[in-house]
């Protein structure tokens, strides 16, 4: 069961990524009208100039959104799997404890499906970003042009009066059907939580139906909103009445955009056993709920200011502009937080990443300039050791025996898997060389499961995967760690049952 704290900050990274797009949008919108004010003293002029402004906005755009679609589908891949498997482990545990047998459970399809539906939504409001970015620089450039044209402002004022417009107003925002309208990263930031939360909601519905249980519990949090908090932290009937507990649809509305699970909803459930489970039940007094719900909406209002303050100085800052007042409303929302924040008896914490765009903790105020090319460079790493092809399958294109273990694979290992970090660095090598066994995975012939028991009184073995070097495409390339975390041998052997697994090598 996903934790409301964990639910609360998933995506950010993907919401600071839009975030930081639609800001070197609208500097890039600004200092194009800037820098071609001279081109609105005849209209021949005007038009000639917007249709190659337009052009040239929509090449640079074009190719920043290529970039983040590439990272966007990395996160949205990782963010699908982990939370999914990080709600079931404790239900596992649980199931087992209570006598289940969970070996023939599976979820990749579900994981599949749910990942695929979140990755759609994102390509379609990243469209969506590329239309409204063109929209909006029309739409302020028109206006910078007939301001002059009507001889009522000079070349200047014309300029400063269209970009404070802009900065107030910034790009268009996402319309929904239901009439509702949010800025480009809100709009990504929802997709996100109310996608893993369903997604992992619907692995646990893949539990509670294929073992037959019939209770369930909700999780329970501080500050929930109020039609929520009638229901959190209690439990219910999910097949046939039962107890004095309620009907888990009918009290819920799971199944339902304001239900649980539903739009930007923190509550999860996750099958009860009494005795066994443990108990979310704890007592939530309705007036202190109340009161904390309106600090934590109040702390998001203080951020969203400060966001908005903080994009506004960055674009008139790029114009040229004075940004007196914009800083001092940023320094005005700031002084409101931390007094609010104080104010709450070690309840509210700072979130130094929602206060600024793009979450640059610590980084000195600059103006925001279109993104130069970068040019990359190797990653580190360092040598692991070598493989026996002959324990990996023995595939006839490989390129090298010479595998590698990079920092940034490193740092994932130690940001997603802290408890087995220290562990997998001091036997890596170990379990690249003489592995228990070794697998191929279904539908991805480059890499393989190199899998040992490290402490045998854990029941648990060690996975490192490794992605071979093969073919002519990767030719002067290593073979390289991917990932490693711990796995049962159940699972192993039920996944190598199901066809998903291939056996290469067993000592």
């Amino acid at each position: 069961m996903l934790e409301p704290k964990y639910l609360q900050n998933v995506g950010d990274d993907l919401e600071k990524l839009y975030q930081e797009l639609a800001t070197e949008i609208l500097v890039d919108i600004a200092e194009r009208i800037k820098l071609n004010q001279d081109a609105m003293t005849s209209t021949t002029e005007y038009l000639n100039n917007k249709l190659k402004q337009l052009g040239l906005q929509q090449d640079w755009i074009n190719k920043r959104l290529a970039e983040i679609l590439h990272t966007s589908e990395e996160e949205v891949d990782r963010i699908m799997r982990q939370s999914a498997y990080k709600s079931i482990r404790d239900t596992f545990d649980r199931l087992e404890a209570g006598g289940y047998d969970t070996s023939g459970l599976e979820f990749s399809n579900q994981i599949k499906k749910g990942t695929s539906a979140l990755w759609g939504d994102i390509q379609n409001l990243t469209r969506t970003t590329a239309q409204l970015a063109s929209d909006t620089f029309m739409r302020y450039y028109d206006m910078a042009y007939l301001q002059v044209s009507s001889g009522a402002y000079s070349l200047d004022q014309a300029t400063a009066n269209t970009i404070d417009k802009l900065c107030r107003e910034g790009l268009t925002k996402v319309s929904y059907p239901s009439g509702a309208q949010r800025s480009i990263e809100a709009a990504v930031r929802l997709a996100v939580r109310t996608a893993v939360n369903q997604n992992a909601l619907a692995c646990e519905k893949t539990v509670i139906d294929e073992l037959d249980i019939n209770l369930v519990q909700t999780s329970a949090h501080m500050g929930a909103r109020p039609s929520h908090a009638a229901w959190q932290g209690k439990v219910f009937w999910v097949n046939y009445p039962e107890g004095n507990y309620e009907n888990f649809y009918e009290a819920t509305g799971y199944g339902t955009g304001a239900g649980l699970g539903g739009w930007n909803c923190r509550h999860s459930f996750t099958a009860y056993f009494p005795g066994i489970s443990e108990d979310y039940n704890k007592p939530v007094n309705s007036r202190e709920n109340d009161r904390i719900y309106q600090m934590e909406q109040k702390q998001r209002s203080y951020e969203r200011n400060m966001r908005k303050w903080d994009r506004e100085r960055r674009v008139k800052a790029a114009a040229g502009l004075d940004t007196t007042k914009e800083d001092y409303w940023y320094k005005y929302n700031k002084m409101k937080l931390k007094e609010l924040v104080d104010a709450s008896n070690g309840y509210l914490k700072r979130d130094y990443s929602a206060e600024k765009i793009g979450g640059t903790k610590g980084r000195p105020y600059k103006p925001v300039r279109r993104p130069k090319k970068r040019v990359s460079s190797s990653p580190s790493y360092s040598s692991l050791g070598e493989i026996d092809p002959k324990k990996y399958g023995d595939p006839e294109n490989l390129n090298t025996t010479k595998t590698i273990f990079t920092d940034e694979r490193a740092m994932h290992i130690k940001e997603r898997h802290p408890d087995i970090y220290d562990l997998v660095v001091k036997h890596a090598k170990d379990i690249l060389e003489d592995p228990d066994a070794t697998y191929l995975e279904e539908g991805r012939e480059d890499t393989v499961w190199a899998v040992k028991q490290i402490e045998s009184d854990s029941g648990k073995s060690v996975q490192m995967v490794i992605k071979l070097s093969q073919g002519q495409e990767n030719e002067g390339k290593y073979n390289s760690v991917i990932t490693a975390y711990t796995i049962r041998s159940r699972r192993i052997e039920n996944k190598a049952k199901n066809g998903k697994l291939k056996l290469l090598y067993k000592k």
